[in-house]
């Protein structure tokens, strides 16, 4: 999300109008709650998560980290169509970490995939209706 918006102000790519962009992002939403839920939160923090961090243990940021790389790296495919893949890796690497590791600490402590697929379902809609909602 934070990549698009860099690239829409940054290098001139066009910002797209309001009611286009309004009806790409329910489509979105309708769409990503259950993908995300189904396929990416399931998988990356359900149970790739649970294998790396039991409960109990302490709080491992390395692992939250790591999970967060394998994350953004997952999504390069569809982060990398207008920006190209290196300059996706640069900029959307740390972005995909920042948000990542808070997804996986929420988990972690609340046991629920609730806020972190809605958050991730949020975020993916955002970047849709930057790219592709004018």
């Amino acid at each position: 999300m934070l990549l698009t918006l860099y690239n829409t102000v940054g290098f001139g790519m066009p910002f797209p109008s309001l009611w286009p962009g309004l009806l790409t992002f329910a489509e979105s939403m309708l769409l990503y709650v259950p993908v995300v839920f189904v396929m990416e939160e399931v998988f990356f923090r359900g149970a790739l998560d649970s294998y790396l961090h039991r409960p109990g243990e302490p709080v491992d940021g390395c692992s939250a980290v790591g999970l967060s790389i394998l994350w953004a790296l997952w999504h390069l495919p569809v982060m990398s169509t207008h920006t190209g893949i290196v300059r996706t890796i640069i900029l959307a690497l740390p972005l995909q970490v920042l948000i990542g590791v808070p997804l996986s600490l929420w988990w972690r402590r609340s046991g629920n995939l609730a806020v972190p697929g809605l958050a991730h379902a949020f975020n993916d809609a955002v970047r849709q209706t930057l790219l592709y909602g004018h």
